[in-house]
């Protein structure tokens, strides 16, 4: 997530810090009383988590979330997570958890602006509150010509993928229905049959005549076919189409 911090931001200011850290105070008062717990470290980690888990099962059960909110939001949820899981600490020998609880309590020279601000934007990602969403939204597609070529992108993609049915598609399985049904005649079966791989494999077709008893074939499509058999026939493999 990329977000917008002044040049003058850059340079480490207490004042700066004391202010990031109000803004997370007034904008998450729930979470931050759960940080200042005068309980055991453990039990306000599971608090923590379970904070956590408040905004997941939004994020799962809302339908009117918009997207990007929802994707900021998961990644948002991963991250803090990690941040303040044991093992993040162990791996980089610092506790979020202890040094926002410092803060919290006045300590604002404990920490970084970065730190301030990587948790003030991680809670307002994790709500839906970064106001990203809506600048994304309001922005003319016109003013994002990139955004139009990946529009001709999806459909240049879409229009080469329709010159492959789909085995799924209406008439595709109405086709193969009819098939199967012109196959059965000239065999002179019942589904019984057609349904035992037993009669499938006895009857499999092993040559062009056999295969053109069934169907018209095009020169186009008898090319192929005839270069398949010679190359079968020079390795001593016999050319193999089943019914189905």
């Amino acid at each position: 997530m990329i977000f917008h911090i002044e040049k003058e931001d850059i340079m480490v200011d207490s004042d700066k810090v004391e202010e990031v850290i109000h803004m997370i105070e007034k904008e998450n008062p729930g979470f931050c009383q759960i940080i200042m717990k005068d309980i055991d470290e453990e039990q306000i980690r599971e608090e923590v988590y379970q904070y956590f888990f408040h905004f997941e099962l939004h994020c799962l059960e809302s339908c009117y979330m918009n997207p990007l909110q929802r994707h900021r939001s998961q990644q948002a949820l991963h991250v803090l997570k990690n941040l303040f899981s044991p093992r993040h600490e162990v791996l980089t020998h610092f506790s979020v958890l202890n040094n926002l609880k410092k803060c919290l309590d006045q300590g604002f020279n404990e920490v970084s602006l970065s730190f301030a601000y990587e948790i003030l934007f991680l809670l307002r990602a994790l709500k839906g509150t970064t106001g990203l969403e809506q600048k994304e939204e309001d922005s003319p597609i016109g003013s994002h010509p990139e955004w139009s070529r990946l529009d001709d992108l999806s459909q240049e993609v879409k229009t080469w993928m329709k010159r492959y049915p789909s085995g799924l598609d209406y008439e595709v399985i109405k086709q193969r229905k009819q098939n199967q049904e012109m196959i059965k005649g000239q065999f002179g079966i019942t589904d019984k049959e057609w349904k035992d791989w037993n009669w499938q494999c006895q009857h499999v077709i092993r040559d062009l005549n056999d295969l053109e008893k069934f169907t018209k074939l095009t020169e186009r499509e008898r090319k192929p076919l005839i270069w398949l058999i010679n190359i079968k026939y020079h390795l001593g493999l016999p050319l193999i189409i089943y019914p189905c």
